[in-house]
């Protein structure tokens, strides 16, 4: 690793407890944000990080991708297939805006889950064991998108 990719990674350096989609700052803090919207703009815009990366080449940084993750699962949840480990504030959001069209979010969200999957900074700094459990928990993600 370069000198400058050495230094972007330690800027995009967050706190992980866990392989869950909310288990990380970044998710944890998106989640927040959340609270103070009333449609899918922030939804989309964390889709979008994700999915611009792919369209110029880049891999998805730790942050970028915990956000379309959170972002994804918000999808998910109003989609009726929701985590059973979704947070308060994201459930309670999704309640309260059922009436969103979610025609755009989620192949959006579909999109963003397969990109990450395949290769993101988020599955790079995890260790082996915690890596398969994300792993795990991602493709139960894309699968709820699915409606399965």
């Amino acid at each position: 690793m370069g000198a400058g990719l050495a230094v972007a990674a330690r800027a995009e350096a967050m706190r992980i407890w866990g392989a869950g989609s909310f288990e990380n700052e970044a998710a944890m803090a998106w989640a927040e944000s959340l609270e103070d919207s009333d449609d899918l703009d922030l939804v989309e815009e964390a889709l979008d990080e994700v999915l611009d990366m792919e369209d110029i080449g880049d891999v998805p940084p730790i942050g970028a991708a915990a956000r379309a993750i959170a972002a994804a699962e918000t999808v998910a949840a109003l989609s009726h297939n929701p985590a059973s480990s979704l947070p308060e504030e994201v459930r309670q959001w999704c309640f309260d805006n059922t009436n969103l069209d979610l025609v755009e979010a989620q192949p959006k969200a579909l999109q963003a889950v397969g990109v990450i999957l395949l290769e993101s900074g988020l599955r790079d700094v995890l260790d082996r064991e915690t890596a398969e459990d994300w792993e795990s928990e991602v493709e139960d993600l894309r699968d709820r998108l699915r409606g399965a």
